[in-house]
């Protein structure tokens, strides 16, 4: 069971990694992005011991330069699962991707990048569920917001130009850093 369960992720991160660099480039066929090692593994082990492999957090790296800014800015981490317990996180603050977005603030606080959890949950389209200082800032609608995150339809968001995303990040602000 565990093993499919970990083939449906390792799917999941290539099909996002091909929608992020096809954002980045507009190019069907380039790999800007692609699943780190061990899915960010290789990273918290290393972390472990007191090294930071910046280039392996996160389910999602680069492997392209034209990808150096997007991974210098955010944390990517991606989650398939038949129920990622929304209704348990949105009004009981537990569940597991309760779990999943605590050990990604972790992270993002450790490497100071923006977090962003992309996730699907069975009969639900693809989401980035994002940091609220972030959210307000984006001019993409949320389809659900608390006071503490933002939930943005996946799609909505790659329409947002990868240009512009950079320049207002690079405005300033924390993000949710």
């Amino acid at each position: 069971m565990a093993v499919k369960g970990h083939a449906k992720g390792g799917a999941f991160e290539r099909k996002i990694s091909k929608r992020l660099s096809f954002w980045v480039t507009g190019k069907p066929d380039d790999v800007i992005f692609w699943r780190t090692a061990s899915s960010g593994g290789r990273a918290t082990q290393s972390l472990k011991s007191g090294i930071k492999q910046d280039s392996q957090v996160g389910d999602i790296g680069t492997i392209h330069p034209d990808g150096v800014w997007f991974q210098k800015h955010f944390i990517i981490e991606c989650k398939s699962y038949k129920n990622l317990e929304l209704v348990a996180f949105l009004f009981k603050n537990g569940g597991i991707l309760k779990g999943f977005w605590e050990k990604l603030r972790k992270e993002s606080e450790t490497y100071k990048r923006i977090p962003l959890l992309i996730g699907k949950q069975n009969f639900i389209p693809e989401f980035i569920m994002c940091t609220t200082e972030l959210g307000k800032n984006l001019p993409i609608q949320p389809f659900l917001m608390t006071e503490n995150y933002y939930f943005i339809w996946l799609d909505d968001f790659l329409n947002f130009p990868y240009k512009k995303l950079k320049t207002l990040i690079e405005k300033g602000g924390s993000y949710g850093v």
